[in-house]
């Protein structure tokens, strides 16, 4: 008859046993197999869930270990069987490895092997343990990941292409634009109009902010037409004066279109801004050149001190006799110190002078101009060129008393300099040189008288006409073969000039002999006489064919950027619902599994508990020690179920974010840390502290973690000593956790922060290996980040963010 000691024992191996079929059950469900490898006989010993992962129909009373590696992918075999002689070689450590089984259906499952060796009481390895987690769910959701990434990845390098060749394209035509959001009243301009309106392109503000540059005269136009098109739903365009801080008054064109909604309300508006000072000063130039040729000699000294270009004369010994303001300005000297004297007096480079002098000499020669080119840095450190001709200056017997220079910069506007030399050339030869000045532009020029009668047009007009001056002065444009509608129409614009005394611009397209059309803008501006009635009309036109094709190619580049930009918007959205749901299912699992864990788990350890307790003496040390093991298992396991559940928690749910000041807050933490009082720690931290806004549980498990692994991981018979510092930036706070510890390698910094991620070995540093995952998901849900800064062996540095209350 069995003792009552029997029959405790017996009734506790049967509730033992019962626990033990609970958690295989658990663990089945978890798809989590373990298992028991006998080196020496070299048999493995598996649970059911394993022999289901791998196919094999028994293993309780032991397979070869071969039997299983059958399973085991063919491309993963290799690297398995070597980490496995490597732990053995290396006389047993822990095992951890990935690989893919091939199931006996054709199935591949990936699995997460992990295992323990033990070794005898000499220290040789003589079996080893460990459990194998299939990982198949959550490899295909890395893979999705990985896929859905790079397909976004792909469509933004689409959409960058695009704004690049659209850039090209505003940069090619020397244009700026610019963005203006109706619900923010933000605008945003590129780096191109910040330079036009002389701001900076990260300081516009509201769109009221960026009229304040306009001119006093011009604000209110330029408000009330913008204010119109909104109105209107209509594109607008407007030129109008700016106060650039560097180089004063700028003319500016610009034009805009309103952005409509869904709904058909105005969102924004976007547009484009040109600088038209060039053209703004060709257009005051032949003005002023009506004038001049009115007032002759009078007027040059005004004239030449108004126009951009450098003017300027030398005698025949090449001393200078006259120097415009603008070269004046450019040298620092007045016109005093300047006239007399020559290239070399001016501290110009003995190489440039002394070819400017063989130039002049060369002019003096052959009695023809001489065109030449020079570099020059400008004050933004870019290199510019500017283009001088020396014209040959004759007196009544045809000789070469003296000679006349015009230097212009060329490198935007070399058509509009030309321009501008032959009226330097003109205002010498004063009304017989006016004819081949205005010939040389490639722009046309011409007059009217008030009635709209040709009274000049210059070289190009003519040739596109196909005309001479003979035949065409005196002559209406219905005479000269233009449509009624616009001969009307210039008709008409010419009176509204006449009424209004200032200038007309309009565009209008046009039919060549050659069967081609074309596109010009023109500019019909009044010439006034000495009393200041408007006597006549003088106009410009410009070819704007290649702008007007360049326009269309940039519209259509937008269309084309607004398509793909709508298509990677519904990809994106479609694609993170999808990664959403993914990520919330195995959160959902994950905690469904933790918390089914720990019942069985904890009779695991109450049974092992009361064994040691009550048994003990009566068991040898085989059992006992079997026993310790279970008992240390089950406890790891526990703490390993509850940093799961406070990982879960802490990655969803809500949380509400408060000011929370940290030097109230650590005074009230550290005492209730053991672990962290003298003479066991040493924590040192700065005063006073900010206050930020957080949650204070969450920081209170960030703190904890942190300061438990400096602790916990320092070299033997070092004391730790912790430093908390904080560093203000802006609108953060950088809040810094130093310790004098291990160290850790640069290899290692990303993977500490994944679950599992540990890098020192847990029987020397007891842990789970998902503290400083609880750590980056709390910074995380307060809307921090998180890094560090380490070396082996010289201590870690820990730093992590949140918003400055």
């Amino acid at each position: 008859m069995p003792s009552p000691d029997d029959q405790q024992r017996r009734q506790m191996e049967a509730e033992l046993h019962d626990a033990s079929t609970r958690l295989e059950a658990i663990l089945g469900a978890a798809e989590i197999g373990t298992w028991t490898w006998d080196i020496v006989s070299d048999l493995v010993v598996a649970d059911r869930n394993l022999n289901r992962i791998f196919g094999i129909t028994d293993s309780r009373d032991g397979l070869p270990v071969d039997d299983f590696f059958k399973s085991i992918h063919p491309e993963d075999l290799p690297h398995v069987k070597a980490t496995v002689q490597r732990s053995v070689s290396a006389g047993g450590g822990n095992f951890e490895d990935d690989y893919r089984v091939i199931q006996s259906s054709g199935g591949i499952r990936w699995i997460t092997a992990r295992g323990t060796f033990q070794r005898d009481e000499k220290g040789r390895a003589v079996s080893m343990s460990g459990v194998l987690i299939d990982i198949t769910g959550r490899k295909k959701a890395e893979a999705e990941r990985d896929l859905l990434l790079e397909r976004e990845r792909a469509a933004r390098r689409e959409a960058d292409s695009l704004n690049e060749r659209l850039n090209f394209s505003l940069s090619a035509l020397d244009l700026g634009y610019w963005n203006w959001d109706a619900v923010t009243d933000i605008m945003t301009v590129s780096e191109r109009t910040a330079d036009i309106y002389g701001i900076r392109a990260d300081s516009v503000g509201t769109r009221e902010a960026m009229r304040s540059v306009l001119h006093d005269e011009d604000r209110d136009r330029a408000r009330t037409t913008a204010i119109e098109a909104v109105a209107s739903r209509s594109d607008y365009s407007i030129e109008y004066r700016v106060n650039h801080p560097v180089h004063g008054l700028r003319w500016v064109a610009a034009r805009g279109r309103p952005v409509l909604g869904s709904d058909g309300s105005v969102t924004g508006m976007m547009g484009v801004v040109q600088d038209i000072t060039e053209r703004r000063a060709q257009e005051q130039a032949v003005a002023e050149l009506s004038r001049k040729l009115r007032a002759q000699t009078a007027h040059f000294e005004t004239t030449l001190s108004n126009v951009a270009d450098f003017v300027y004369s030398f005698d025949r010994e090449g001393r200078f006799t006259y120097v415009n303001r603008g070269l004046l300005d450019l040298w620092g000297l007045t016109l005093d110190q300047a006239v007399g004297k020559n290239f070399t007096q001016l501290a110009y480079p003995r190489e440039m002078a002394d070819q400017l002098m063989r130039e002049l000499a060369q002019v003096v020669t052959t009695r023809r101009p001489f065109t030449g080119e020079t570099p020059y840095t400008n004050h933004a450190g870019k290199l510019g060129y500017y283009e001088y001709i020396f014209t040959p200056i004759f007196d009544e017997h045809g000789e070469v008393t003296a000679l006349a220079g015009t230097t212009r910069d060329i490198t935007e506007r070399r058509v509009q300099e030309q321009s501008v030399i032959e009226l330097s050339r003109k205002l010498r030869a004063q009304t017989e040189h006016f004819e081949t000045t205005l010939s040389n532009l490639d722009d046309f020029v011409y007059s009217f008288d008030r009635e709209g009668r040709v009274t000049y047009a210059n070289r190009s007009l003519l040739a596109l006409w196909q005309e001479t001056p003979e035949s065409v002065i005196g002559k209406s444009f219905k005479e000269l073969g233009y449509p009624d509608d616009l001969a009307n129409r210039h008709l008409s614009e010419i009176a509204q000039v006449i009424a209004t005394r200032k200038p007309h611009v309009g565009e209008t397209p046009y039919l060549t002999p050659e069967g081609e059309w074309v596109f010009f803008q023109y500019i019909f501006s009044p010439i006034f006489d000495e009393q200041g009635n408007v006597s006549a009309i003088a106009g410009t036109t410009r070819n704007t064919t290649e702008r007007k094709k360049t326009e269309l190619a940039l519209s259509s580049a937008r269309e084309e950027l607004q398509r793909h930009a709508e298509i990677l918007e519904a990809t994106v959205a479609e694609r993170t619902a999808r990664l959403q749901e993914t990520i919330g299912e195995l959160e959902a699992f994950s905690y469904s599994v933790s918390h089914d864990m720990r019942a069985p788990l904890r009779a695991m350890q109450g049974y092992a508990d009361a064994l040691l307790d009550d048994y003990a003496p009566q068991l040898d040390e085989i059992a006992n020690r079997h026993l310790t093991r279970i008992r240390k298992n089950a406890e790891r396991l526990e703490l390993l179920v509850r940093d799961i559940l406070t990982y879960s928690r802490v990655a969803k749910e809500n949380i509400e974010l408060t000011p929370i000041p940290l030097q109230a807050f650590l005074d009230n933490l550290l005492p209730q840390l053991p672990n962290l009082q003298p003479p066991v720690a040493h924590v040192r931290f700065q005063r006073p502290l900010p206050t930020v806004i957080g949650h204070e549980a969450y920081l209170s498990q960030i703190f904890t973690n942190l300061l438990g692994n400096a602790v916990k991981f320092v070299a033997p018979g070092v004391i730790p000593v912790i430093d908390i510092l904080t560093e203000d930036q802006g609108d953060s706070v950088k809040i810094i956790v130093k310790d004098n510890g291990l160290g850790i390698a640069p290899e290692h910094f990303t993977r500490i922060f994944n679950i599992f991620g540990r890098v020192h070995p847990d029987k020397q540093y007891e842990g789970t290996g998902i503290g400083l995952s609880i750590v980056k998901k709390a910074v995380q849900r307060m809307g921090g980040v998180i890094g560090l800064e380490s070396k082996l062996g010289e201590g870690s540095l820990f730093w992590f963010t949140l918003a400055k209350a």
